[in-house]
């Protein structure tokens, strides 16, 4: 029975230590899972990170894109409307140039004409003069009073003709600098107006390199919104694969968790099978102990029951100084009780057992050997503690 209680427990314990072993390596395995887990929750929010930088500094680049795009844009139309006012107004001005030089022109030729006509009828005059005859005065008083009025006509000739020379000289000064202002004017618009075309020129220039920074940066503004749809996209694949990996590990941490309690429910079933074992193997190690015991103190009983069948088997109080079971000294407090059945003598507590007899069933003190003896249904007396081996 006891080789029996032995195998089951080194069965038991086996199984314990299989469960152990297992359990170790769930848990390292759990852990393995959980640091990868936590290694993959790194790497993901590292990548959240970096593509949230990436896309932050795409919007800053696109804010400022737009910005400069409508800068651009603004100043463009500005200059444009610039251009379009100088040159209307650089239109008018060449047109109230050209029409004040034409009425120059016709002034000009007016006061050609005029002059051209007034020599013309001086030459037809004088030539009159010439063709017609003369008819001269026949005295001298007329004579000279002729010669007076072609003095006083020529005088009033020659200083109309020295009036109206000035007036042409005048009017020619006049003309010639009004020709010669304009012309400065005019050579001042076309200097201004070729300053304006070069400050234009260069600022078509500036516009022609912000256009191609501007088509630089819709470029890099394509390609970064590209390199964020990309980035995007790979997000959502790296959440998808992520919470994919997340869920799995969860349903084999699920799984785990619940192999972990089924494994400590039989661990703690076979602690418990251990334990009952255990005590059971005591209880059987008590009870053989106990068999061992009883099957020494039979023995000697028996020899004591051999012997006292030589003898008279009710002791004398003069002859006993000791307990028969407890091996203690009788004293004045402790007193010698004889043993109803054996006839031994026992102290009070070794000789407390009752037992009814005769055909009265009368009350009688025995002692814990005899009692086991008589009473069946009673307990062992060595299943507590057997008597004391006799010296």
């Amino acid at each position: 029975m006891c080789n029996n209680y032995e195998a089951q427990l080194q069965s038991v314990q086996a199984q314990l230590k299989d469960a152990q072993a297992k359990i170790q390596q769930l848990e390292r395995y759990l852990k393995s899972e959980q640091q990868a887990s936590l290694n993959q929750r790194k790497y993901q929010e590292e990548l959240e990170n970096n593509l949230k930088e990436v896309a932050e500094d795409a919007r800053k680049q696109i804010s400022t894109v737009s910005t400069k795009l409508q800068e651009s844009e603004k100043f463009t139309q500005e200059v444009k409307q610039q251009l379009t006012q100088s040159h209307i107004e650089l239109q008018d001005q060449l047109k109230r140039l050209t029409e004040s030089r034409e009425e120059v022109q016709r002034e000009l030729d007016r006061l050609t004409q005029e002059n051209d006509v007034l020599v013309g009828k001086h030459s037809k005059h004088s030539q009159q003069l010439q063709n017609e005859d003369i008819n001269l005065p026949n005295n001298l008083e007329e004579m000279q009073l002729l010669l007076l009025n072609y003095r006083e006509e020529i005088i009033a000739a020659k200083v109309a003709k020295e009036h109206i020379e000035d007036t042409l000289k005048s009017e020619i000064l006049f003309l010639k600098d009004r020709v010669l202002a304009e012309q400065q004017e005019k050579n001042t618009v076309e200097e201004t107006l070729s300053q304006e075309v070069s400050s234009l020129q260069e600022r078509l220039a500036i516009l022609e390199s912000c256009k191609s920074e501007l088509e630089r940066e819709s470029s890099v503004r394509a390609e970064t919104e590209t390199k964020l749809r990309d980035s995007d996209q790979s997000l959502k694949k790296i959440q998808t694969k992520s919470k994919q990996l997340i869920n799995a590990l969860s349903q084999q941490l699920d799984e785990q968790t619940t192999l972990r309690s089924k494994s400590d429910s039989e661990v703690a079933a076979l602690k418990a099978k251990i334990h009952s074992l255990q005590i059971d193997l005591e209880n059987s190690e008590a009870v053989q102990r106990d068999f061992v015991k009883l099957s020494q103190s039979l023995q000697i009983q028996l020899e004591k029951i051999r012997q006292a069948e030589t003898e008279v088997r009710w002791q004398h109080e003069e002859d006993v100084d000791e307990c028969n079971n407890c091996r203690q000294a009788f004293t004045v407090t402790r007193r010698k009780h004889h043993c109803r059945h054996c006839g031994k003598i026992f102290c009070a507590d070794c000789n407390s057992k009752n037992v009814l007899s005769g055909p009265n069933m009368r009350s009688s003190k025995v002692c814990d050997v005899c009692h086991t003896i008589l009473v069946k249904d009673a307990t062992p007396y060595f299943s507590t503690e057997p008597p004391s081996t006799p010296h």
